[in-house]
């Protein structure tokens, strides 16, 4: 594998990536004739959805998926929170790998993942017309 991106140069921190990070396009030679254009993506987020018991919040993961448009891939079941955001202890991460389940069920194959902790990262391939 080379050190910078097969289809548009980009050059990659790690050596042994397996997408760019930049136009999405694997890197393995097998896999050339796929088009990253062929394809959708998203990422895990989440969001505040309730109050929870006393000061803590009820908090969803989605995935925020873009394509043929931008709309909501998916979403968790809720859990509590004392913050507003995502923390890890067991029930977030037992949430977070159930849904990501849930994304492998209907077809999202992963991509490196994001910026924080929650922040997986996936593609498939586009349906056609």
């Amino acid at each position: 594998m080379s050190l910078s991106c097969i289809h548009c140069g980009k050059r990659f921190i790690f050596f042994d990536q397996n997408f760019c990070p930049d136009c999405l396009s694997p890197q393995d030679p097998e896999r050339l004739d796929v088009n990253p254009r062929y394809y959708e993506t998203c990422e895990i987020m989440y969001r505040k959805a309730g109050k929870g018991p006393g000061p803590k919040s009820i908090l969803k993961f989605y995935a925020l998926a873009t394509g043929r448009g931008t709309y909501i891939a998916g979403e968790s079941s809720g859990f509590v929170s004392l913050y507003d955001e995502p923390i890890q202890n067991d029930e977030q991460i037992d949430t977070l790998h159930s849904f990501v389940g849930d994304l492998y069920g209907v077809g999202w194959q992963d991509l490196p993942r994001g910026k924080y902790w929650y922040s997986r990262r996936f593609r498939r391939r586009l349906e056609k017309d």
